[in-house]
């Protein structure tokens, strides 16, 4: 159960400040992740009568996040009842919203809908087809957009892989401009091989990558955890020059889905002797491995 109230709000005067205040209020709250607490506090502000445009976007970022999407409704209706739906920024974050909730039907029908659209626009419709299974309208809209980025090849990249299509995934992955491809395409491209089970060709990749990113050391470790690959998984970790604890959790908690108590609590120790300090995904890897010892 989410709960839309905050008594700190209220204490600190928030509501009676300019809406200036409180629209950059409800964008520190995004950049946070306090995703209820943004929509808490647009909706107490539309209580009085208050509606700032560029607040409207980031309240549909949180409605999107929490999978909400009765409050990105009536959101919308807002929209169209104060006449701002030909907006670009609006229209793209209600696309994006209605396809991270799952309804492309009404994600598409706000984009045809759009008197404009930008490259965003483009993307957010495009990510909410993968999103959805449907590669088929996803490659329809890639093959008209007017303009595309790398943000765009790699949601293709990404979609296709999540689908299980890895054959497309490469012909994208091999056809994306030169100057277009960077570290995030390579470790898309990896993680779409390793998620579907082929570590064969996501070492071959990885291997290839002219930079590597501390997120696709881990996401090489946790492929071969997977397969229950425990040598070649440290053997990854041990490559590394340098370590974050995205790093160490991905050894951790491997060493303790394979069973491996002894060397997931020695990793642990080490952890910490180089200066780590555990977080919650951490304490969850110990604490199963040490039920596991018990």
């Amino acid at each position: 159960m989410v709960s839309l109230g905050s008594k700190h709000e209220e204490e600190s005067g928030i509501f009676d400040r300019p809406s200036s205040f409180w629209s950059y209020t409800v964008r520190e709250c995004i950049s946070e992740k306090k995703y209820a607490e943004a929509i808490c506090i647009y909706r107490r502000k539309r209580g009085d009568g208050s509606f700032v445009v560029a607040a409207l976007p980031l309240v549909l970022k949180a409605s999107a996040s929490l999978a909400m999407i009765l409050f990105g409704k009536v959101f919308h209706s807002e929209i169209v009842k104060y006449g701002v739906e030909s907006n670009v920024m609006v229209g793209t974050s209600l696309v994006d919203m209605y396809g991270k909730c799952g309804d492309v039907v009404s994600s598409r029908k706000v984009f045809d809908f759009m008197p404009q659209r930008n490259v965003v626009t483009w993307n957010a419709m495009i990510g909410g087809y993968m999103r959805d299974g449907n590669t088929r309208l996803a490659w329809d809209l890639f093959q008209r957009m007017p303009k595309r980025t790398s943000i765009t090849w790699n949601k293709m990249i990404n979609g296709y892989a999540r689908n299980r299509d890895m054959a497309m995934a490469k012909w994208a992955f091999e056809r994306i401009p030169n100057e277009l491809k960077n570290v995030v395409t390579w470790t898309i491209m990896v993680d779409g091989y390793v998620h579907n089970g082929d570590m064969e060709s996501a070492r071959e990749l990885f291997n290839m990558m002219p930079v590597k990113s501390f997120h696709v050391w881990s996401v090489m470790m946790t492929g071969y955890f997977r397969k229950g690959d425990v040598v070649r998984a440290r053997d990854i970790f041990d490559r590394m020059n340098f370590r974050n604890l995205v790093n160490w959790n991905a050894l951790i908690s491997g060493y303790a889905q394979n069973g491996r108590c002894k060397e997931a609590l020695d990793a642990f120790m080490r952890m910490q002797a180089e200066g780590f300090e555990p977080d919650e995904v951490t304490c969850a890897s110990i604490l199963s491995a040490c039920a596991q010892s018990a």
